[in-house]
């Protein structure tokens, strides 16, 4: 059932239909006292139940950046409605027109940087004060960021779900791939992840799937910080909340943090204090007795040597500091150690090659080499280069399929469409598609931001993408190539 303008629900007036969909429908409605606040009727089933637990959850939380749920009752008919704040009213005239970001977007294409800025802190507010409440909003994209007295605000509380929750929802362009497939659950780092993708999709004008990719030059300092947290934030393993704010604040402090340097700096004072408190037990012992001397004999004994000499109090102090420094140099050294092996563990594995390639690969590791002549080493023929993009149509068009099942909780048609990816991309091709999908999301990263940490992350993954390609190859069979040629 359906209400117009005039009509009455409990004790609010209808005043503008807002939209209909699965989840209910929405209304501006006056309430007694002639207050304006938007009024929900949610549908009878599993959906709207699934809304109303997402409610409950979200009004234990307050904040200024967090659509504030009124009240929360029923109608005769047993049907469930809530009011909430109105988004503000973006155009003037007898009609309501709510504000939101996507109205933005669209009208205005890009947003300035100024202003994205101001948007992004006021929801980076919520969304920290959300995730201490232990909650995940699981459903941010600009049509949920409305627009309450001039703020930013995080609407759409229906999705909202416990850090341990396992239902899948949300939107499949602000949602990593691995969480569309199933392969693990949503996490607190991927609401980061999709309001970094609203960031770079206000920025630069382009959908969410096109991520990293700028169509258009960077020009100021300003959109140029912007873009690269859109980046910290969308890059495994993401970010927190808290800090994504922080990067928006402070945008020179986008390297991540040193928190081993701290650490082996803490370890190292306790080490000098420690040192410090048993030198100065040392000084206080009482002095050793003198030797008593042996009577004389007529045997001849070598002569006795003497004790060495007791360190003074500055001596031993200098001989702590000396121990101290070179425990500090010591544990600099375990912390750029780990931070290599951590960056050659994060980095794709390159398969194991023979000694001849790996004095090739070792020799072209100079530092001189450029991005231009990595991608120019490591290019496929024609002929490969149309055999993968054939590969990659396929799988892209099974996964869009299969996300579009999930979202459905087709768990049937989802089990039939993954057998069916399996038959046609069999021999490893669709592992291949999945690893090449991976790589060419962040070739564009990596020849952008060119340093020579990311020279050797590039070559590795353009090594790793031909090493790949030749095990399928080999053991592809001549009439399975030919089809596809």
């Amino acid at each position: 059932m359906l209400f117009r303008p005039g009509d009455a629900i409990a004790d609010f007036a209808v005043l503008f239909p807002c939209g209909a969909g699965a989840f209910g429908q929405v209304y501006l409605v006056r309430d007694g006292s002639g207050r304006e606040c938007a009024l929900k009727v949610l549908s009878p089933d599993r959906r709207g139940e699934r809304e109303l637990a997402g409610l409950l959850r979200f009004q234990r939380v307050a904040h200024p950046s967090l659509l504030h749920i009124d009240r929360i009752s029923t109608l005769p008919d047993g049907r469930i409605f809530y009011t909430m704040d109105a988004a503000d009213h973006a155009e003037s005239g007898d009609t309501y027109v709510p504000d939101t970001l996507a109205r933005r977007m669209r009208e205005r294409k890009v947003i300035p940087p100024d202003e994205l800025k101001k948007i992004m802190l006021e929801l980076a507010e919520g969304l920290t004060a959300l995730h201490r409440a232990h909650l995940i909003h699981r459903d941010i994209k600009p049509e949920n960021i409305l627009f309450v007295h001039g703020r930013a605000t995080l609407a759409d509380a229906g999705a909202v779900g416990e850090f341990d929750g396992t239902t899948l929802v949300g939107t499949p362009d602000y949602l990593p791939p691995e969480v569309c497939l199933g392969k693990r659950r949503f996490t607190a780092a991927d609401d980061c992840c999709a309001l970094g993708l609203v960031l770079y999709s206000a920025l630069t004008g382009e959908p969410p799937r096109k991520f990293p990719s700028t169509p258009r030059t960077l020009v100021s300092p300003e959109e140029v910080a912007l873009f690269k947290t859109a980046q910290r934030a969308c890059i495994p393993p993401g970010i927190s909340a808290y800090r994504f704010r922080e990067l928006l604040e402070h945008p020179e402090k986008t390297a991540p943090r040193r928190k081993w340097r701290w650490i082996a700096f803490a370890a190292a004072a306790i080490i000098l204090c420690m040192v410090l408190a048993a030198a100065t037990l040392h000084s206080k012992r009482p002095p050793a007795p003198a030797p008593t001397p042996e009577k004389k004999t007529a045997t001849v004994q070598a002569p006795e040597k003497k004790p060495a000499p007791a360190m003074t109090p500055a001596e031993r102090a200098r001989a702590s500091v000396a121990y101290s420094e070179a425990f500090v140099r010591k544990m600099k050294a375990d912390e750029a150690a780990l931070r290599a092996e951590q960056a050659r563990i994060k980095s794709p594995k390159v398969q194991p090659v023979g000694a001849k390639r790996r004095d090739e690969v070792a020799s072209a590791g100079s530092e001189t080499t450029t991005a231009a002549e990595l991608l120019e080493k490591y290019r496929l023929t024609a002929e490969e280069q149309k055999l993968v993009d054939k590969w990659m149509a396929e799988c892209v068009d099974f996964d869009r399929k299969i996300n579009a099942a999930y979202m459905a909780r087709d768990n049937a048609r989802v089990a039939k469409l993954m057998a069916e990816k399996e038959a046609k991309l069999p021999y490893g091709i669709a592992e291949f598609c999945g690893d090449e999908m991976r790589i060419r999301k962040y070739l564009d990263i990596l020849t952008r931001d060119y340093t020579p940490r990311s020279r050797r992350r590039l070559e590795a993954a353009l090594q790793y993408r031909r090493d790949g390609l030749k095990k399928v190859l080999d053991v592809l069979p001549p009439e399975e190539l030919a089809k596809w040629r």
